[in-house]
């Protein structure tokens, strides 16, 4: 059972709808059970094939759906809980705080540092649950083990790293596009760990050297802060460079007519929009920060930069803007390192190793008892 905080349109609830189709199709019995009421990402889940339930606040501080939970998991009764946030992980304890059946609980980490004072102030208390419970941990990438188990005192031991993979057969498609003007491509929603602002900059910077380009900038607006950017591209006279697209179904649609894929930000985990590009063979520039080193050998498939150096940027995207026999070298290494080490049959695969490992280890608990 996998019990998600959102299924709203991003990266880690398009990664979870992919999870719960293969181990379906693998013949694991899934369900999906969602908390909070956007459901964006459903269209990625094979329906058919897993059983979908709901949990929803009616107000912010509303306990019923900590009832539905409850009554829901005892109706599956799953074998294993994957809670893919700390949300979902709070949640799923306090509904069984008070009984006595017991689920084997695996947390999923999708992010690591803070940005908001809200999430650092709530992460506190759950990760002060987390490190009295027993449960085991699964990062994306390896530092975050590390970054986690200092901040917050719990052991290593509990910790597991599974990388974030895709479906590489999805996106095998081979970029051949010839572009008349260098085509930049951004996606992820508008929330302040993004920092598009950086981007923006970076791309004024650009264009004072290289104006023949187009940036497609694909995300929601969850800030209310998109105006201040199309203000911003006004006032630098850039707007007619830039496309805003808030949602598309079909993202290689947009990777195929791209040279370069660009984050900018403050915070991320292991970008899942990345490796799509990737495997689509664009070339990243990403910030390095979290698990972006993991995925990006600096000048074979990518760069990597400071957070808040939009001057560097620049400077990336004029070497692949001006050299276009490098762009291409790269265009062809970018899907390499996605096949090899970030596939979604890798991922899987891993996740149900580590799964049958500790209801084994629940079963003989059991016979000694």
């Amino acid at each position: 059972m996998i019990i998600v905080d959102t299924m709203t349109i991003g990266g880690t609830e398009k990664l979870t709808a992919f999870l719960a189709n293969r181990f379906a199709e693998k013949n694991h019995e899934t369900s999906l059970l969602i908390l909070k009421n956007d459901f964006s990402s459903l269209e990625w889940v094979k329906k058919e094939k897993i059983t979908i339930h709901t949990a929803i606040r009616r107000f912010t501080f509303d306990p019923s759906y900590l009832l539905k939970i409850a009554r829901t998991m005892k109706e599956i009764n799953p074998d294993i809980v994957l809670c893919q946030g700390l949300f979902s992980y709070f949640s799923t304890k306090t509904a069984f705080c008070t009984s006595s059946k017991k689920y084997p609980i695996v947390l999923a980490l999708h992010f690591t540092k803070e940005i908001r004072i809200k999430d650092k102030f709530f992460n506190t208390i759950y990760f002060t649950l987390l490190k009295s419970s027993p449960d085991n941990i699964i990062t994306i990438y390896r530092n975050q083990m590390n970054y986690f188990s200092k901040k917050y005192g719990i052991p290593l031991s509990r910790f597991h790293c599974i990388h974030n993979g895709i479906d590489v057969k999805y996106f095998q498609n081979k970029n051949d596009t010839e572009n008349n003007d260098f085509t930049i491509i951004h996606i992820g929603n508008i929330r302040e760990e993004k920092d598009q602002m950086t981007l923006l900059k970076a791309l004024k910077i650009f264009n004072n050297s290289f104006e023949k380009w187009r940036l497609i900038f694909c995300g929601r607006d969850l800030i209310n802060k998109k105006n201040a950017f199309i203000k911003y591209l006004k006032n630098v006279d850039l707007i007619s460079k830039v496309i805003f697209i808030d949602f598309v179904k079909d993202i290689r649609v947009l990777l195929k007519k791209s040279d370069v894929f660009i984050l900018s930000s403050l915070s991320e985990a292991l970008p899942v929009s990345a490796l799509e590009a990737m495997a689509m063979s664009v070339p990243c520039i990403l910030t390095n920060v979290g698990g972006c080193s993991d995925i990006i050998t600096e000048g074979v498939n990518g760069f990597l930069v400071p957070a808040k150096n939009p001057e560097l940027i620049a400077e990336r995207l004029l070497f692949l803007a001006k050299n276009p026999h490098a762009l291409k070298i790269m265009k062809q290494n970018a899907p390499l390192i996605v096949q090899q080490k970030f596939s979604l049959d890798y991922m899987v695969d891993k996740y149900i190793n580590f799964f049958e490992k500790i209801t084994k280890h629940k079963d003989k608990q059991h016979e000694y008892r």
